[in-house]
């Protein structure tokens, strides 16, 4: 039996990448024999279809990243196995290094490698957040340095609104309106 989820959007943020989105398609969720181990290796997923997700840098849509993903539910439970092509492994995230010059410690530029699943909750979703328009999502956040080590992904609540917002980042649009993004984190 196969379990239909709507995935609104799944995206990569690695090292090099600050924002990459890809088309609304719908993800097919097998129902698993038993759960996989959480240990990154696909032995567990031998027998799940992958689905292929293209990715396109927003500021420069020629450049096209392609992410195999496999789902399943086992239980209550809904597992992800996600597979992308990437020339280095980045497990650090702004670590602290000795600045000799200053004589202290200040916030390296290493960036960790990052996998998100980002779900359309209400209004007009694109996964393009600069789009201009308004919507609510739920996001699901890994991070090689952050959550790895500890078995978790990040648990967000992304709202996209022309309205200002406590706490939130503004931008402006290329039409001169403001948009305001705000990632409300809930747990793990």
């Amino acid at each position: 039996m196969k379990h239909p989820l709507l995935m609104a959007s799944a995206f990569i943020l690695c090292s090099s990448l600050s924002l990459a989105h890809a088309e609304t398609q719908t993800i097919k969720i097998n129902t698993l024999k038993a759960a996989p181990q959480l240990d990154g290796s696909a032995e567990d997923w031998q027998d799940i279809a992958a689905n292929t997700i293209k990715l396109t840098y927003v500021s420069k849509p020629e450049l096209t990243k392609t992410v195999l993903l496999k789902a399943g539910v086992f239980g209550d439970e809904v597992f992800f196995h996600t597979e992308w092509e990437d020339s280095t492994q980045d497990i650090q995230h702004k670590p602290s290094v000795w600045d000799e010059a200053k004589q202290k410690y200040v916030e390296g530029p290493q960036l960790e490698d990052r996998f998100a699943l980002e779900f359309a909750m209400k209004g007009d979703y694109d996964a393009n957040w600069l789009s201009g328009k308004e919507f609510t999502s739920d996001m699901w956040n890994w991070k090689a340095a952050r959550t790895n080590p500890i078995g978790i992904s990040h648990d967000k609540i992304t709202v996209i609104s022309k309205q200002p917002m406590a706490e939130s980042y503004k931008t402006t649009l290329p039409d001169g309106s403001n948009l305001y993004i705000t990632p409300y984190r809930y747990g793990c």
